[in-house]
């Protein structure tokens, strides 16, 4: 994996219900990885983000439709939302800040410039 690659961690669960895998864009600007995941029907306070040791998990739960309501045509299931990718060393982990409109969850994360080279002064006892 290249400093500007994010690999998708492909670790076995056990999960309660049905869960779903969204479908993932990612792309990378100068400055940014961007991932956009489609997450039709989930509500953001259903959804968690999280990066720990360098691993990026969505979560969500996407609940049954309201009960006032008579399904007449349903293609999306309630269930649970999982994907989970291993970031390189090069993001800003405090920089990412996320977006969700219209069903697309978008996560900005930025790369870390390269610290410019510099010069350890030696003090003397």
């Amino acid at each position: 994996m290249n400093t500007h690659e994010i690999a998708e961690d492909r670790s076995e669960g056990i999960w309660e219900g049905e869960y779903f895998q969204p479908k993932v864009d990612i792309v990378e600007s100068e400055t940014h990885l961007i991932v956009k995941a489609d997450v039709p029907g989930i509500r953001i306070e259903d959804l968690d983000i999280d990066v720990t040791e360098n691993v990026l998990t969505l979560t969500g739960k996407r609940k049954a439709i309201d009960e006032r309501w008579k399904s007449i045509h349903k293609e999306f299931d309630e269930g649970h939302y999982f994907r989970k990718f291993r970031l390189g060393m090069q993001v800003d982990q405090s920089g990412i800040e996320a977006t969700c409109k219209g069903g697309v969850l978008e996560i900005h994360i930025p790369m870390q410039t390269d610290p410019e080279p510099r010069k350890i002064n030696i003090k003397t006892a």
